[in-house]
């Protein structure tokens, strides 16, 4: 009888459920299922604990969110999904952006993990980060781990690091393994030869055609060479990186 009055009690919590953070059940997410067994003239009842479609879904997101590491972005920004057609929706101006942004998740679900990546220029607030973003947690729903790295705090923070080298080293191979690799509003960071050469250069020689890196930047790639090729102490200098150019609009796309 406990079994059947626990069983009646949490199926009508469930019913009018209150949410995951509110649940009056004894295991929150979870509910009592009832199971009958007849052998001969015996009959017996068994319960188990059985986890609600929110408590799955939650569960679903974590794994997803988990594949995901945030350096100085707001995790709010990789906290959800959106659909193709809310991205198209949001801002019709970017829509040549979008396009190829969608084009790109598409094509690494059917042929895996691509080898180039893409370079998104575009003035400030025109969803840069969060177009990027998105690719990150779509990708992360098919398994792909993924990282992204506010550049100006990055460059600030590797400073202190600099104190510490085994959490350098720590950070610089977790950019170095990921799937996949944004390097946010690159170009806007105080630039040294030490970040430019022994960390950017590090991480970027080591995943050069391995694993794609993405970059969202204010500049276009005239002006990125030009603060990547120029540094307060060893003054102009060349900076050896190749790009090419697809697609045109607010967002311009590149493969690196």
């Amino acid at each position: 009888m406990n079994r059947l009055h626990q069983y009646v009690t949490e199926h009508n919590n469930c019913t009018h459920c209150p949410g995951l953070d509110r649940c009056p059940n004894d295991f929150e997410g979870h509910y009592s299922m009832i199971t009958v067994e007849s052998s001969g003239e015996q009959t017996r009842i068994y319960d188990q604990k059985v986890a609600c479609k929110k408590f799955i879904a939650r569960e679903a997101q974590e794994a997803i969110r988990g594949r995901i590491r945030s350096f100085y972005v707001d995790e709010r920004a990789l906290s959800q999904g959106y659909s193709s057609m809310e991205i198209l929706d949001k801002d019709p101006e970017r829509e040549v952006a979008v396009e190829q942004i969608i084009d790109y998740i598409l094509r690494t679900r059917q042929e895996g993990l691509q080898k180039n990546g893409m370079y998104l220029a575009g003035a400030f607030g025109t969803g840069k980060t969060f177009l990027m973003c998105y690719l990150l947690y779509e990708l992360a729903k098919d398994g792909f781990t993924g990282a992204i790295v506010y550049m100006p705090d990055f460059a600030e923070d590797l400073k202190t690091m600099f104190q510490d080298p085994l959490k350098l080293k720590e950070t610089i191979d977790v950019l170095k393994e990921t799937d996949l690799l944004v390097f946010d509003d690159i170009g806007a960071e105080n630039l040294n030869p030490w970040l430019r050469d022994h960390v950017m250069g590090a991480i970027l020689n080591y995943r050069m055609n391995r694993k794609p890196t993405f970059f969202t930047s204010n500049h276009d790639l005239d002006a990125l060479e030009k603060h990547f090729s120029f540094t307060s102490k060893d003054g102009d200098e060349e900076y050896k990186g190749r790009a090419s150019w697809t697609g045109s609009g607010p967002l311009s796309r590149w493969s690196w």
